[in-house]
């Protein structure tokens, strides 16, 4: 046995719902749209009917290139309806005759509900959508409405006026026949007002008498609005047209400008004015600022004039048409007097008023109120900076190493009036090694001196004769005005400083080594064998100091014995820096086997031309010598014989010293 099964599936069946698009008579660029309704009207087994396609085909007849189809449909099962996939459109962009028809095109898409049953697609034929009936269309053009005088300006008014007005001119542009008659209707928005309207302007027409436009003037500001204007394209002036007479056209704005202006509004910026001068200062003056303070440019002007000026003062300038907005802080002027000393103080009255000039050009000017300014001045008598102290300072003769300084006395010798600067001064500069220093604070009243607060002074670091000057700075000084400055106050500077003597002594020539040690210094002959000579030698005592130096004023004392024949080792007075006393000769004789030694104390004494007269350190010279004999030692001295050396060193003391007073 064979078994043998298979499908037969029935064909879709597209039909047009939709009755046939009869638009009548339509003007250019009027829509003209049908959404067709399309069913699958297949019957047969359920699910064995084919699912139905169906797209726009070519359009035929008069008028055909104007007849357009969007869309398609797919998939649209048996016994179902699609009243949203496909539309028809009538091209209306220009004036035509439509009597044709346009096709849909059905196939049998080879599916059931979406499932492909592997018979691929059928085409059905296509149905000429309008073929029950005819598409007719007379287009007819538009009216072409032209606005000719916008932007229209209605002036200036002041708040509350009656408002002006102006007639809006319209045009229906001829265009090309047959052409729709206009019909306006104007509308205000905002501040502007309007009014009226017309029907049936024929083409080429204008009407300059209907249509009013007008503002609210119950606020001050800029006017700047439109009138809106309602066209409408009617075409029973044309016939036949019914029932698509009229098409609402697009609407056109009428741009309407204006003014309403308020009163100025003044505002004074200037509450107080406060001057200060010296007296004999060129005239100090401030100005007044008004502001015409409107919250827009759309007020009137102001006018300010001023009265009397206070005492002590002088007023000038008047402000004529101030603008809305602007302020004016240069016409009006105070002006304070400086040729006499003293407190001024009153006030300055202004009157304000609201002029038309320019903007409304209404009249008279009005009265919008009064200002006034506290007004306060000043008048100081400068201070006057006098030296007392003498304009040169001479320290004299000082140390290295001393403190110098000097105070200097200033004082302020500006006559006393009723309102005085005071002085004040500080130091400024010095030439080297010159110092100074101090301030008078917060200053010097007029007559008053101050002799502490400034002092000059002088750096004593190295020695010299030196000369200079200090400057200090003086100015005039009070609570108003930036400081006057004043001549400035030189002072002369001289002193010298001296390094302070030293005692010190010098080898010049001979025998023997000489060092120093500090203040001590040693003068050795060695050892010498007995009988091998006399050994000489030259020694010299200094003022050691260098440079510019005190003098130096010398006496020796030998301490412990002569061992030594000495000569020279005289008092000296006045040795200057580095000066020598004459030749200090010391003889050593090898004579006598021993040790020898001998101690010299200078005493000396600073002094200068000052009065100054000090002692100056100690030195001592220690002179020593051997003598032996050949292969020998040196035997030491016996106590008697040190205690007789020390006795003839004393008594050789005094002698000396006896005759250095003498001398």
């Amino acid at each position: 046995m064979i078994n043998v099964s298979g499908n037969v599936y029935q064909l879709a069946s597209g039909q047009i719902n939709s009755l046939p698009l009869n638009f009548g008579t339509v003007q250019v660029g009027q829509s003209v749209s049908q959404i067709l309704s399309i069913s699958n009207t297949a019957s047969g087994a359920a699910g064995f009917v084919e699912d139905l396609n169906a797209a726009f085909g070519a359009s035929s007849g008069t008028g055909s290139s104007l007849i357009s189809g969007s869309g398609s449909i797919s998939g649209l099962i048996a016994g179902a309806t699609n009243a949203s996939g496909m539309t028809v459109s009538v091209d209306t962009s220009a004036a035509a005759t439509v009597n044709g028809a346009i096709a849909v095109n059905f196939t049998s898409a080879g599916a059931v509900s979406g499932v492909d049953n592997g018979l691929g697609t059928l085409a059905l034929g296509s149905v000429d959508y309008g073929v029950q009936g005819l598409i007719q269309a007379n287009v007819i053009n538009t009216a072409s409405p032209l606005i000719n005088n916008s932007p229209i300006d209605l002036g200036k008014v002041r708040i509350g006026a009656t408002s002006p007005t102006a007639l809006v001119s319209v045009s229906n542009q001829a265009t090309t026949a047959p052409q729709a008659a206009l019909n306006a209707t104007i509308s205000g928005n905002g501040p502007i007002d309007a009014g009226g309207s017309f029907n049936l302007l024929n083409p080429g027409g204008t009407n300059n008498t209907d249509l009013q436009v007008g503002m609210n003037t119950a606020s001050a500001g800029a006017i700047n609005g439109t009138a809106t204007i309602a066209f409408v394209s009617d075409a029973s002036n044309v016939g036949g047209c019914a029932p698509n007479c009229q098409l609402n056209l697009p609407s056109q704005d009428v741009s309407v400008s204006g003014a309403v202006y308020r009163l100025a509004n003044p505002l004074l910026n200037t509450s107080e004015v406060s001057l200060a001068a010296r007296v004999g200062d060129a005239a100090p003056s401030a100005t007044i600022s008004v502001t015409n303070s409107s919250p827009d440019i759309y007020t009137e002007g102001l006018k300010v004039s001023t009265g009397s000026a206070p005492a002590g003062f002088t007023n000038s300038g008047s402000i004529g048409n101030l603008a809305a907005g602007g302020t004016d802080a240069s016409s009006l002027k105070l002006t304070l007097d400086t040729a006499t000393a003293g407190t001024f103080s009153g006030s300055q009255t202004l009157a304000f008023k609201s002029t038309g000039a320019g903007t409304t050009d209404a009249v008279p000017d009005i009265d919008v109120g009064n200002g006034t300014v506290t007004v306060g001045g000043k008048v100081y008598t400068p201070a006057v900076a006098t030296l007392n102290t003498a304009s040169n300072v001479n320290f004299g003769i000082v140390h290295v190493g001393d403190s110098v300084s000097q105070a200097i006395s200033v004082s302020n010798t500006a006559p006393v009036s009723a309102l005085n600067d005071v002085l004040r001064g500080e130091f400024s500069s010095a030439s080297a090694p010159f110092s100074g220093g101090g301030t008078l604070g917060a200053g010097l009243d007029a007559g008053a001196t101050d002799s502490s607060s400034l002092s000059v002074g002088m750096n004593t670091a190295a020695a010299g004769n030196y000369s200079g000057s200090a400057t200090f700075v003086m100015s005039s000084h009070d609570a108003d005005l930036v400081d006057l400055a004043l001549p400035d106050l030189s002072v002369s500077l001289s002193g010298t400083v001296n390094n302070y003597a030293k005692s010190i002594f010098t080898f010049g020539m001979g025998d023997g080594s000489f060092k120093a040690d500090g203040n001590s210094f040693v003068l050795d002959f060695g050892t010498q064998l007995l009988g091998s000579g006399a050994l000489k030698t030259t020694l010299y005592a200094s003022n050691g100091a260098n440079g510019l130096a005190d003098l130096l004023d010398g006496d020796f004392n030998f301490l412990d014995g002569i061992d030594f024949a000495e000569d020279g080792f005289d008092p000296f007075i006045g040795l200057g820096a580095g000066e020598l006393t004459g030749p200090l000769l010391l003889t050593f004789n090898t004579g006598k086997v021993g040790s020898y030694v001998d101690t010299i104390l200078l005493s000396g004494f600073g002094h200068n031309a000052s009065g100054y007269r000090d002692r100056v350190a100690d030195v001592m010279l220690t002179v020593r010598g051997s003598v032996i004999q050949d292969g020998g030692t040196v035997p030491e001295p016996g106590t008697l014989w040190l205690a007789t050396l020390a006795l003839l060193a004393m008594g050789r003391r005094a002698i000396r010293r006896a005759a250095a007073s003498e001398g």
